[in-house]
């Protein structure tokens, strides 16, 4: 695809694209240490764990929010894409890759159908401090069933010990060359916090009501968006702003990059259709318009000028909304155009 010329805040609008990958690929570095201490007493503690949404789990001081939908393995129209992607690319094996997950699953003997939610929550890290983080887990297996995998697992060379914290049931599970175990507390039926010690700690004193749950601008821009399979939600913290801003060389415009406060996004598939929409969301509603009428002029022009098939077919379908504080990025394809794309790309070596 040949350059597409921008307008005059070309750099910031590249700025923002840098910090839409930067703060929703990978944001979460699991094993570690850490957890902040609001201590206030959280109104978790009266709410049912299966009926409570798993972010009413997420403890305060989590920059980064990322759920992944049960139905994800089960969705009709993006086993289609994936059968569809792997045909154009000659390969025969992944094709009918829903009939296939569900054999290796059965092989392995786990029922995909147990599986409802999972919610991954952390930390970053700042300074000598590493991030932080774990897996909130919602399925329809009983801690009977919990305990009988541990002992499988204990016949090899996995350990496992019991303990109890905020008077809920911890697993420590540890290998023969592991340097910290693996925590598993039990939050409630069918519900577990899944991490280091110190993560899990965090979801069970938030569960106790010791603890207040996530809030602020990462937990406005995750609760906002619609339901989807996966959808995940990013803190902007200044540094990362100001180190983005630095490497694009955007002096113009920059200063409303510096009202953002956080990125989410979410896919989702619509009938016959696959969907995604990236929002940014800012303090301020001058900064937020200043944002959305550059976007949508590179979007307009990118149409306009684009002489590479599959990137105009993407931005036709792409539509950017300013709704007071919050800009939008929104994409719904149809399955069978996106599988076209990846053909016709295929055929051309791409």
């Amino acid at each position: 695809m040949p350059p597409i010329a921008l307008p005059p805040n070309r750099r910031t609008i590249a700025a923002i694209a840098v910090l839409i990958v930067v703060l929703t690929a990978g944001c979460v570095a699991m094993p570690a240490s850490g957890g902040s201490s609001d201590a206030d007493v959280s109104p978790t503690a009266q709410a049912d764990p299966a009926d409570a949404d798993l972010v009413e789990y997420a403890p305060a001081g989590t920059d980064v929010l990322y759920h992944v939908d049960g139905e994800i393995l089960r969705d009709d129209e993006l086993f289609a894409t994936i059968d569809g992607a792997a045909a154009a690319n000659g390969d025969e094996r992944s094709i009918d890759s829903q009939a296939r997950l569900e054999l290796y699953a059965s092989q392995a003997g786990v029922d995909l159908n147990s599986f409802d939610e999972a919610l991954v929550f952390g930390e970053y890290g700042l300074g000598e401090d590493e991030a932080s983080g774990g897996v909130l887990v919602r399925g329809s297996w009983s801690e009977d069933q919990l305990v009988g995998l541990l002992d499988r697992l204990a016949q090899g060379e996995t350990t496992y010990q019991t303990t109890t914290y905020a008077g809920a049931t911890v697993y420590s599970v540890s290998g023969e060359d592991d340097e910290e175990s693996l925590e598993i507390g039990v939050v409630g039926d069918g519900l577990y916090a899944v991490g280091t010690a110190q993560s899990v700690r965090d979801v069970l004193d938030v569960a106790a009501g010791d603890r207040e749950s996530v809030s602020g601008p990462v937990r406005s821009a995750y609760d906002g968006h619609r339901d989807g399979l996966v959808t995940a939600a990013a803190a902007v913290p200044d540094r990362v702003v100001d180190e983005v801003l630095e490497d694009a060389d955007a002096p113009i415009g920059s200063g409303a990059l510096r009202d953002l406060e956080a990125v989410s996004t979410v896919s989702y598939t619509p009938e016959g259709r696959l969907g995604s929409a990236t929002s940014l969301h800012f303090s301020d509603e001058q900064s937020a318009a200043m944002v959305g009428l550059g976007l949508d002029a590179v979007v307009g022009l990118g149409t306009a000028v684009s002489d590479d098939e599959a990137a105009e077919v993407m931005l036709e379908h792409t539509t950017i909304e300013t709704d007071g504080t919050t800009v939008s990025m929104r994409q719904e394809i149809p399955v069978e155009t996106y599988v076209e794309l990846i053909t016709s790309s295929s055929d051309h070596g791409y």
